[in-house]
């Protein structure tokens, strides 16, 4: 906005400089502020280009509000509103201020840069136009008081307090009194003077600061003061560190770990930090043990972090794949088959029963195939499927029979299937066109195992001992064997 120098002798001739002590008047509940952005680009503000940078009156204006806001939030009591949130508007005076009417605004305070019709490296400070006229109202006493603070205060960054002037025919301050609205407009320096360009506005960093000062300002006009741990700001939560500024990143509060991304907001589900994938509770806490999530099972180690990989808890293995997925089932890792718990996602070890049939996975999990021993036993698992055989079994050409009940290979003894009589030695094979002594008597055996001596084989019988299909227990009748169509071969 373009001003000329004379006013700043009408602005001595009105003071320079006002009491900063008028007590201020917070509405009930939360102060509601309208911060206002000034001009846009349909309505291009004062301007200068210096060393080839060119210093935009609507620009540095909407950074100076984004920043004043961010810092006001850091107080209680107080809901901070602006009126553009973009340089691509089309707002008028009119409509800046029926934002704040519409909001039943305590205050709007309109953020501006002042400039001379010529380049003055001389001319420079804060300048403030408020509602005159009505003297004793009391939105003008207030607008008036506000404005004598954010001046006032704006000396901490370097800014001459060159007071205020009678503002009723800006349009700004002549709807705020239209609508009692405390309303006022903060000139910040001068744009023609490439020295302020330089100091105030020379960088983001330089304009939040100029913004700071206001929003300290307007806080200690209105007595709130910074807010500490967490606080929410519509639907979102932030945590602020004992000088009031939001935290990001990983903050432990009250024994639990919470996650606050780049904008300072709690983290909830799941999420990506540093290519890792962390699980958080509805309340932002880092989440810890099993998770079931989209029908899936997860396990989360301390501090929310969703375990991958090959890893124990205890004395139990389990493996996720590399989203987090707990394996469960079969699985096949490495050219070892797996066999995961489908409700905890442990892989299994020791002799287990799936379904109908029996499995052996040693103590890393690993399915184990062929001639295992399982404990005083010795068991044979299929090689292509790993489950446990059991019945007539032939193997390299030799025949052995395998408890129905424990799979455990049989040795020393008679078996007596579909009427015939079959011997096995010490190693479990079935005797073969051979002759042998079993307890101290002679027999011979054909070329499929069966004793050929009817009368021995009938005294055999007194003393077989055979598998029991049943029940799987050794017994000393004889009991026949349930038949098999042929034996099992590997």
């Amino acid at each position: 906005m373009k001003k000329i120098l004379k006013n700043l002798a009408a602005a001595a001739m009105l003071g320079l400089v006002f009491c900063t002590g008028v007590t201020s008047h917070a509405s009930n509940g939360n102060v509601v502020l309208v911060l206002d952005p000034g001009h846009d680009v349909h309505d291009a503000g004062a301007r200068r280009t210096w060393n080839g940078v060119t210093y935009a009156e609507e620009t540095i204006t909407l950074k100076m509000a984004q920043y004043c806001k961010e810092e006001l939030e850091k107080y209680s009591g107080i809901v901070v509103y602006m009126t553009r949130f973009s340089n691509n508007v089309d707002m008028d005076r009119y409509d800046r201020v029926k934002v704040a009417k519409d909001l039943g605004a305590d205050a709007l305070v309109s953020l501006h840069i002042n400039s001379t019709g010529n380049q003055q490296d001389t001319v420079s400070g804060a300048l403030a136009y408020v509602p005159i006229s009505s003297n004793k109202a009391d939105y003008a006493v207030e607008a008036r008081a506000l404005a004598a603070d954010i001046v006032s205060n704006l000396s901490t960054v370097g800014m001459k307090n060159l007071g205020y002037l009678k503002g009723e025919g800006l349009g700004i301050i002549y709807y705020g009194r239209q609508w009692k609205i405390p309303t006022m407009i903060i000139e910040h320096g001068f744009v023609n003077n490439p020295s302020d360009c330089l100091k105030y506005y020379g960088s983001d960093a330089k304009i939040k600061a100029v913004a700071v000062a206001d929003a300290t300002a307007i806080a200690r006009h209105y007595g709130i003061t910074k807010m500490r741990g967490w606080n929410q700001i519509g639907d979102e939560w932030i945590y602020l560190d004992k000088n009031g500024n939001k935290k990001t990143g990983w903050i432990t509060d009250a024994g639990k770990e919470y996650y606050l991304d780049e904008e300072g907001h709690k983290v909830s589900g799941f999420v990506k930090i540093n290519d890792k994938k962390y699980y958080f509770n509805e309340d932002g806490s880092a989440y810890s043990g099993f998770l079931q999530a989209n029908g899936a099972l997860y396990y989360v180690k301390n501090g929310g972090q969703v375990m991958t990989g090959r890893f124990k808890i205890g004395e139990k293995q389990y493996y996720a794949a590399k989203g987090g997925k707990l394996y469960r089932g079969f699985k096949v890792r490495k050219g070892y088959k797996y066999y995961f718990d489908p409700e905890t996602g442990a892989a299994l070890s020791g002799l287990q029963k799936i379904g109908a049939n029996y499995y052996y996975f040693d103590v890393a999990g690993r399915m184990q195939t062929g001639w295992v021993k399982v404990g005083s036993r010795t068991c044979y698992f299929k090689k292509s499927t790993g489950v446990r055989r059991s019945g007539w079994f032939k193997y390299r050409g030799k025949y052995y029979y395998l408890n129905p009940k424990t799979g455990a290979k049989m040795k020393k003894r008679w078996v007596v299937y579909n009427g015939n009589y079959y011997y096995l030695d010490r190693k479990g094979v079935r005797l073969t066109g051979t002759k042998a002594v079993i307890d101290g008597k002679k027999y011979r055996f054909d070329a499929n195992g069966i004793c050929k001596k009817k009368t021995r084989a009938e005294a055999a019988r007194q003393k077989a001992e055979q598998v029991t299909p049943e029940t799987g227990n050794v017994t000393s009748t004889t009991e026949q064997v349930t038949p098999e169509t042929k034996a099992l071969s590997e």
